[in-house]
């Protein structure tokens, strides 16, 4: 049998002139061709003796591509031959074969993934086939963040007298690192007003991202302004980093309630692994004050133990509607039932 010389094996890079290209590395050196189930732990068989063929499966012993955004490759080529060479040889059934694919992928990460076995149905001679190779689905495989998926499917095979006989199977090999598009709730064209306990926090969304895509957030600070106490910023996930599996998180945001109203200027900076370059993410946060009115729970204009601050221990007791305010209130208070006190109380003490 003839064989096609090993750089026919390697695959043809359609490459979109991407700068941080994936380079991906495998072999298919650990394939069968087996009559019936895997485990046969041989690449060729023969089939009808003397006058019958030869089908043989020849694996890529190192295929290198630029998968970003993707490539096309072969995984290896099926070769049909007559025994004793020529094309001599007569019909031959090949049902019952079936060829299993085995990808053993060093770059960019170790690995190994069997593609369902390929059926071979119909016959060959020595110059016609009817043959063919099917993949049920799925016809796809991923080794870490590299994805490949067979193009041909089904494969025609060729008898010997048609370009020797031999059918490359060709895959797309995808490995892309399109960062994801980072959302976030509240965007930054509109202020993050703190809640009346004073932690809030903003919420990112990512979409789009490649395999190998990731877009980090990182070195958020505060510039606060004048009398602002806020505590530094927390962003989760811990690293930052949003890809295909991590796409959500938050930005964490506290502070310390004044009298007055502050205000701070958080800036991220946020940049996709694709390009490289940095874009810079800003918010103004609010944080609110603790009331004008403070300890004057019943609003009656005076701050009074025997009616505010009876109020404010019931309430921290557990006391609630009307036992509440039972003989507490002033003479002209603006909160006068139960309802308005506690509210009140509730926003002063979050």
């Amino acid at each position: 049998m003839r064989l096609l010389n090993a750089t026919a094996f390697l695959a043809t890079v359609f490459c979109a002139g991407i700068a941080n290209g994936v380079t991906v590395t495998y072999s298919t050196t650990l394939s069968q061709l087996c009559v019936g189930a895997a485990g046969c732990g041989v690449a060729s068989q023969t089939i009808g003796g003397a006058s019958g063929v030869t089908v043989s499966f020849n694996p890529v012993a190192s295929g290198s591509v630029n998968a970003s955004p993707n490539a096309s490759g072969s995984l290896g080529t099926v070769v049909i031959s007559c025994v004793g060479g020529g094309t001599g040889c007569g019909s031959i059934s090949l049902a019952g074969l079936n060829l299993f694919i085995n990808i053993s992928q060093s770059q960019p990460s170790f690995g190994n993934a069997s593609i369902v076995g390929g059926v071979i149905t119909g016959s060959v001679s020595g110059s016609a086939s009817s043959a063919s190779i099917t993949w049920s689905t799925p016809n796809a495989v991923n080794i870490g963040t590299a994805t490949y998926t067979l193009l041909n499917n089904p494969l025609d095979l060729r008898p010997p007298s048609s370009g020797m006989g031999s059918r490359a199977v060709l895959a797309t090999i995808n490995a892309s690192t399109s960062s994801p598009i980072l959302t976030y709730s509240p965007p930054t064209t509109q202020a993050v007003v703190l809640p009346k306990n004073g932690a809030g926090a903003i919420n990112i969304t990512s979409a789009g991202a490649g395999a190998n895509g990731s877009t980090s957030l990182a070195s958020c600070g505060l510039v606060l302004s004048a009398g602002a106490n806020f505590s530094s910023p927390i962003v989760t996930p811990v690293n930052g980093v949003f890809n295909s599996t991590t796409t959500n998180g938050t930005i964490s945001l506290a502070c310390t309630k004044g009298l007055n109203i502050t205000t701070a200027r958080l800036n991220c900076s946020e940049t996709p692994n694709d390009t490289g370059t940095p874009i810079q993410r800003s918010w103004q946060i609010v944080c609110p004050n603790i009331g004008i009115e403070g300890l004057d729970v019943d609003g009656d204009g005076f701050y009074t133990a025997t009616t505010d601050g009876v109020l404010i221990v019931r309430y921290l007791l557990g006391m609630r509607g009307p036992s509440l305010i039972a003989n507490a209130l002033g003479a002209n208070p603006s909160r006068a039932d139960a309802a308005a006190i506690e509210g009140y109380l509730q926003a002063i003490t979050q």
